[in-house]
């Protein structure tokens, strides 16, 4: 009955996503081959790279259903060299409440933390006393203009050393994130 029925975007994403926990973990026939044939370091590999991706994933459900975060800072990071849909998979050393914490984390290509950030950690709920990654801090501190506040030296109305008339400061871009 369900055979020619269209699947959607989500359900083919979680049907990919336990296919390839499946295989990571040695599960079925496939599972069984890849371990044979690739061998136990790729399969540990391929197991690190499922973890850090339902992670990721849980930390954006957990933060999406308003579960309270911890703020924390950056001491260090270092690349694993992984990568998934072309995000890095980095190992954090963070200060959460005067203790250092080690991390391995998926982060988004376009918000990588550099030391001495501020981002935001949510408690795992399968593991008590672990947490989890869930993004950069919000910037907006005492010394930062908010959106809708004029940068100093540059009114509304005035030219540029161009000649052309300057316009209020969009919203801060992640991007656009000030180096420490």
């Amino acid at each position: 009955m369900g055979l020619f029925k269209r699947k959607t975007m989500a359900e083919r994403q979680a049907e990919g996503l336990q296919m390839a926990n499946d295989i990571a973990e040695g599960r079925g026939l496939t599972g069984k081959l890849t371990q044979a044939f690739m061998g136990r370091e790729f399969t540990e590999a391929m197991q690190q790279a499922t973890g850090a991706m339902n992670q990721g994933q849980t930390a954006a459900q957990l933060r999406a259903a308003g579960y309270p975060t911890t703020p924390a800072r950056v001491l260090g990071l270092q690349d694993t060299g992984q990568l998934i849909n072309h995000d890095p998979v980095i190992l954090l050393v963070l200060e959460v409440n005067g203790q250092q914490l080690q991390l391995q984390s998926l982060v988004s290509k376009l918000e990588i933390p550099r030391t001495g950030d501020d981002v935001l950690l949510v408690s795992d709920p399968h593991q008590p006393g672990n947490y989890l990654y869930a993004g950069l801090a919000p910037q907006g501190g005492a010394g930062s203009p908010q959106q809708g506040q004029a940068q100093p030296g540059a009114q509304q109305g005035q030219a540029n050393p161009w000649g052309q008339p300057t316009q209020a400061p969009q919203a801060p871009q992640p991007w656009d994130r000030p180096r420490q």
